[in-house]
């Protein structure tokens, strides 16, 4: 039932990252992972930490077989389509997998997974910054089409707004600063990701919790009182109510037929 829980939970975690996702892509309308029903969903998820790490895997290699793509194309030959498109596309590669990895870390009940999951994200994230957000090469023959190529096509607004889009992120990465400029922006982008990665671990793997009394929670759903941890000292005490849990506890406190315990909800 736990087990059932959690990935019908991390599922419709990943149901929302990837319209979000969807939604940040911003012009191609293909998808690389066909998602069209809930078991396609759950494939997205590794099961074990050496999946984890087939899945970054082989999320790099794409990633850098797509890159090589771009990179080989001649410079008469450049187009919106081979250029501007292609450069989107990295999105497709990189946010199912890194949308997968952090459900995990976030939401899976086994820490060696957990732990496998936030070091294989936080590896693919440098791997992108190095490869993608902060090359040089890639930025330059971007450039170089923006300044002889594009104006030989007749391009829309749409079209023209992800080009100017593209060129914004590349200088937010410090792609128009001298090189040790650049070197500064790389070193930082990472030490942030890496930051907020550890920040959002602390807080999921926080032991803060309540006690209280199976009378207590009397009217509460029985498989939520199922997935709650015993204490040792007592057969009806329940401790450690983790952050993940709090939440379904505010929304299903008002159930309590303790007075007291309703009220303590405000």
């Amino acid at each position: 039932m736990q087990k059932k829980k959690i990935i019908f939970i991390a599922s419709i975690f990943v149901i929302i990252s990837m319209s979000v996702i969807i939604s940040k892509l911003r012009y191609s309308k293909k998808m690389v992972y066909n998602v069209s029903n809930i078991n396609d969903v759950t494939n997205l998820f590794p099961k074990n930490p050496e999946q984890i790490k087939k899945y970054r895997q082989k999320c790099t290699l794409d990633i850098e077989t797509h890159l090589k793509k771009i990179l080989d194309v001649p410079s008469e030959d450049r187009n919106f389509d081979n250029t501007v498109k292609a450069i989107d596309k990295f999105n497709y590669f990189y946010n199912p997998i890194e949308c997968s990895l952090r459900a995990l870390e976030l939401l899976s009940p086994d820490k060696e997974i957990r732990k496998t999951a936030q070091k294989e994200a936080l590896e693919l994230s440098n791997f992108l910054i190095d490869k993608v957000l902060t090359n040089v090469q890639l930025f330059k023959l971007f450039k170089d089409y923006v300044e002889t190529n594009m104006p030989k096509e007749q391009l829309s607004d749409k079209e023209k707004y992800l080009v100017n889009e593209i060129m914004k992120d590349f200088k937010r990465y410090g792609l128009d600063l001298p090189e040790e400029k650049l070197k500064k922006v790389r070193e930082l982008t990472k030490e942030i990701k890496e930051i907020s990665f550890q920040f959002e671990t602390n807080i999921n793997e926080a032991h803060c919790g309540i006690e209280v009394t199976l009378q207590d929670l009397d009217g509460l759903d029985k498989d939520f009182i199922d997935l709650l941890q015993k204490s040792g000292d007592a057969e009806n005490r329940i401790k450690q109510l983790k952050k993940h849990q709090q939440k379904q506890l505010q929304n299903s406190i008002s159930q309590s037929r303790n007075r007291q315990v309703r009220s303590s909800k405000r």
